[in-house]
């Protein structure tokens, strides 16, 4: 019988009941070992509703418990350093929700424990583990489209709920950082590397605290650019387009395919090919992946240099769409 990582939740937020515990219940290497919540009825009810867990009533407790080998922490934005870290010095593997954390100083805090510990850490962007990312990149590296010259990103959903946790500033709220990471992430992912400048806009509420809707325009290196939009008030919607010398690149649904069938095209000239994918669950398939790596020892496909990268770029465009001017992107290396 094939070893199965044992894994903890570290609070009950809704992406962790509708999404990413679904995702671990069907995970070939993984199994759904305890949750943890502040209050110990909410936690017990969590378990009940997916059956033969422990609850325990702290998030202490989880991280306490020996047989738990990696914890998922969907906790706010806010909280993701400091349960990072207390994770990790209780020799758990670690994969936290994105964004990674608020600051790049938070991530560098993050990632110094992660070599202290020797432990594994990922930042938890489902979309990359869908197939259709996968062809995407394939696509790209095999110069299907020439040299990758735009890439043009959007995500955005109404959100008018005041009690949210997404639109409350002290707590990392706000839709930069909330749905403006996948394209920033998609962008550093395809180039390789953050950019080096950002102009950026936005709309922002109570004083300039908390970004509504951000677009911003990435310079990376050789005239290669990224252009995103993201907004709580705007209709649901996600795309994109990468733009290459010799045909572009279309993925309709790129951040949330939510098990679904899904396609991307790829245009060359007066010549459009479709590839279809079949349902699948990115949440799955990160999970297994994670899993994996814990299992065989292995370096998780995107590491926290990833995340901290991606945070260097949302600091930037507040400052620029703050300062309106355009600022230059602080080295991560």
């Amino acid at each position: 019988m094939s070893r199965k990582v044992k894994w903890g939740v570290l609070g009950g937020a809704g992406i962790a009941r509708k999404q990413w515990v679904p995702g671990l219940l069907d995970a070939s290497n993984a199994v759904f070992y305890a949750i943890g919540s502040r209050n110990l009825d909410k936690a017990k009810d969590f378990a009940a509703e997916f059956g033969g867990v422990k609850a325990y009533g702290s998030y202490e407790e989880v991280l306490a418990d020996p047989e738990v080998e990696a914890v998922y922490i969907p906790l706010p934005n806010h909280l993701h350093k400091e349960w990072t870290i207390k994770a990790l010095r209780a020799e758990k593997h670690v994969l936290c929700e994105k964004p990674m954390a608020l600051t790049v100083a938070d991530c560098d805090g993050m990632l110094k424990t992660v070599k202290e510990e020797q432990m594994l850490f990922m930042e938890g962007f489902m979309y990359r583990f869908h197939p259709q990312i996968s062809k995407t990149l394939e696509w790209i590296k095999g110069g299907r489209i020439g040299d990758v010259r735009l890439i043009r990103g959007s995500f955005s959903f109404p959100l008018d709920n005041e009690q949210d946790i997404r639109l409350n500033a002290e707590a990392g709220g706000g839709s930069l950082m909330d749905v403006g990471c996948y394209p920033i992430h998609f962008s550093n992912l395809v180039y390789g590397k953050p950019p080096q400048s950002v102009m950026a806009q936005g709309h922002y509420k109570d004083g300039g605290k908390l970004d509504l809707s951000m677009v911003g325009i990435l310079n990376y290196d050789h005239g290669q650019q990224a252009v995103f939009d993201c907004s709580f008030a705007m209709e649901d919607r996600q795309w994109v387009e990468i733009m290459g010398s010799e045909g572009t690149i279309i993925i309709p649904k790129p951040w949330r395919p939510d098990r679904a069938e899904v396609s991307i095209f790829v245009r060359n000239g007066n010549i459009t090919e479709e590839i279809a994918f079949p349902v699948s669950n990115p949440y799955q398939l990160e999970i297994e992946h994670f899993s994996s790596c814990i299992i065989d020892g292995t370096t998780p496909l995107m590491p926290g240099e990833m995340g901290k990268d991606v945070v260097a770029v949302i600091q930037a465009c507040h400052q620029s769409a703050r300062e309106r001017s355009e600022i230059q992107v602080a080295n991560t290396n």
